[in-house]
């Protein structure tokens, strides 16, 4: 082999390794694009159950809150309505001293007038 000859032997080879080492490089690329989008997927999807878990966290707030309104309304008709049976029962009741009063006067023929 030649002068010549070797050194195109070597620079076939300089360029097969700088071919090989380009295509690695295209290669890591396209695997580093590909893991781009899957991890800006994962962002957005990740953004997205935080937001979704958010809203749900809101709406049991709100749930538990419209609860608590709701107990406190039934709480205050309880009381209503126990004030209005004391009230209905008090109408009711005749007072001791006037009724048994007049109903002896009257049983005995007294008239006042």
């Amino acid at each position: 082999m030649t002068d010549l000859g070797k050194q195109n032997a070597e620079i076939r080879e300089r360029n097969r390794v700088l071919e090989t080492a380009r295509k690695a490089v295209e290669k890591a690329q396209e695997l580093f694009s590909g893991l781009e989008k899957k991890a800006r997927l994962a962002v957005g999807l990740a953004r997205k159950i935080g937001q979704r878990m958010e809203r749900e966290r809101e709406a049991e707030r709100q749930r538990k809150e419209l609860a608590r309104q709701a107990e406190i309304r039934r709480q205050q008709d309880i009381r209503t309505a126990e004030e209005a049976r004391k009230a209905a029962d008090l109408e009711r009741k005749p007072s001791k001293g006037l009724s048994r009063g007049r109903s002896r006067r009257s049983d005995q023929g007294y008239d006042p007038w």
